[in-house]
């Protein structure tokens, strides 16, 4: 059996952020894509909380969870449907067993939709912009890329 893989596509923002989510405090906020290409460092801050992680446990916020496990469930139910196909055709030529099965059901999947309406704020130590949302009266916040705190 082949490995298969998914390809997720995680839409940008008009002006070309995308939304990251931290995986220990859960709070979102968004960076431009094109800085997240260019960093170097396989980890980057939360802007919330601080925490340093793998950029790739930023990028799988909750929705795109939800459709990555909506496409990997419809990739099993293939996979599955294709086996039995096959199992069913080889017990053709057999004298004392058949097998039958049908094709199971493929499920609609969600599209991740862009993060909208996060306040975009300059950073000075690295002189970019990122997107925040300050609606828990957030007074002190990190830059993404190298930890320093902002205020």
């Amino acid at each position: 059996m082949t490995p298969e893989s998914l390809r997720i596509k995680i839409p940008l923002d008009p002006e070309g952020f995308i939304a990251l989510q931290c995986p220990r405090c859960k709070d979102s906020f968004q960076i431009r894509m094109s800085d997240l290409e260019q960093l170097e460092d396989p980890q980057i801050y939360c802007a919330q909380c601080g925490i340093c992680n793998s950029k790739a446990l930023f990028l799988l916020r909750q929705n795109v969870r939800k459709v990555a496990m909506q496409h990997a469930e419809n990739l099993l139910a293939d996979m599955v449907s294709n086996f039995t196909k096959k199992l069913q055709q080889s017990s053709r030529d057999s004298n004392g067993w058949r097998i039958t099965g049908s094709k199971l059901p493929v499920k609609p999947v969600s599209k991740v939709r862009p993060t909208l309406g996060l306040t975009a704020t300059e950073l000075l130590c690295c002189e970019t912009t990122i997107k925040l949302s300050f609606g828990n009266a957030v007074s002190i916040f990190y830059c993404p890329f190298c930890g320093q705190t902002q205020d």
